[in-house]
């Protein structure tokens, strides 16, 4: 299914606010590549209205656990 230029767009912005939040914690290639991996889990939706906001929270989710679980090791 083709992404239509307006959710390419949304993608992009989604993409943008996650750099921003995890700056200087999670490096930015890592924050791409994880958006790039969420993507795919919406590939086949066919509802497509919600998927920037489901993508960016998921996304969040993740990054969020990796600076914590980083976080709790370096207390160790």
């Amino acid at each position: 299914m083709a992404i239509a230029a307006d959710e390419t767009t949304q993608l992009r912005l989604v993409e943008q606010q996650l750099l921003r939040a995890f700056a200087g914690r999670v490096p930015d290639e890592d924050i791409c590549r994880e958006v790039s991996a969420g993507m795919s889990d919406f590939r086949d939706a066919r509802i497509r209205t919600f998927i920037p906001v489901l993508l960016q929270k998921r996304v969040a989710d993740r990054l969020r656990r990796r600076t914590s679980e980083r976080s709790l090791r370096g207390a160790s």
